[in-house]
């Protein structure tokens, strides 16, 4: 299976979903790339995992969800698992009937809200917003955006600052 964005070895996972998973159309499936086979075996061989170890991870989440608590996928209905070491609290559905489909996903952060303070020179401000001698930020640990952003400008945001900053540490020294 090719990958068209992966930024780091082993940066895959994969959405897994049965009959049941594709009658919610929480997700435009509809849209995208995905696997399908009639077994979890079948489906892991296709998409690069070892049949044995998806076998046994699904058959355990299988084994963990209950059904004392009806599927509710219109708000959090409390539908957990019990048992596992990562327990899922809500709309715990078991993978048991075929086909079944594998979306690969990979996640990426396009920068983080808030962060540093920084003056227009990119130098790191303390908290009585004066700067901190010889510290400088750029990139995603600036606090540049709070509450939302105008689209596209993650990036040249990381330029302005980080070739400020840069400049700023050269001059410093």
């Amino acid at each position: 299976m090719k990958h068209s964005r992966v930024t780091a070895p082993g940066s895959v996972a994969f959405h897994i979903f049965d009959r049941k998973g594709e009658k919610l159309r929480r997700y435009p499936h509809h849209q995208a790339t995905f696997v399908e086979a009639d077994t979890i075996a079948e489906l892991a061989a296709k998409v690069g995992l070892a049949p044995e170890v998806l076998g046994h991870t699904t058959d355990t989440f299988n084994a963990a969800c209950s059904d004392d608590v009806p599927f509710d996928p219109t708000k959090p209905d409390g539908k957990g698992t019990h048992g596992l070491d990562i327990p899922k609290s809500n709309w715990a559905a078991r993978i048991d009937e075929p086909p079944f489909r594998a979306f690969s996903v990979t996640c990426g952060i396009t920068f983080t809200f808030g962060g540093l303070k920084v003056n227009q020179r990119a130098q790191v401000m303390n908290t009585l917003h004066q700067p901190i001698k010889g510290l400088y930020a750029t990139g995603d640990i600036i606090g540049l955006f709070f509450h939302n952003y105008p689209s596209f400008t993650g990036q040249t945001r990381n330029a302005v600052f980080g070739r400020l900053a840069g400049e700023g540490a050269v001059r410093d020294n």
